[in-house]
């Protein structure tokens, strides 16, 4: 085994710890910083064959 395997394991665990630890991070901070928080489901594929519902504004009744 080189001895450059384990610093590289290293930063590839250091790497990933990242990756997991952000998704966290940011959620936190956003329910710090905010009141509310509203997620919205979207039908995209319903959207994406009715031209009239991708392109109308949020919160608009529909035609």
């Amino acid at each position: 085994m080189p001895a450059a395997w384990p610093e590289e394991n290293r930063v590839h665990a250091r790497i990933t710890d990242r990756r997991r630890d952000f998704p966290h991070t940011l959620t936190t901070r956003l329910v710090r910083e905010n009141q509310t928080i509203v997620i919205e489901d979207l039908n995209l594929s319903d959207m994406l064959r009715n031209r009239c519902w991708s392109t109308r504004r949020p919160g608009t009744a529909a035609p």
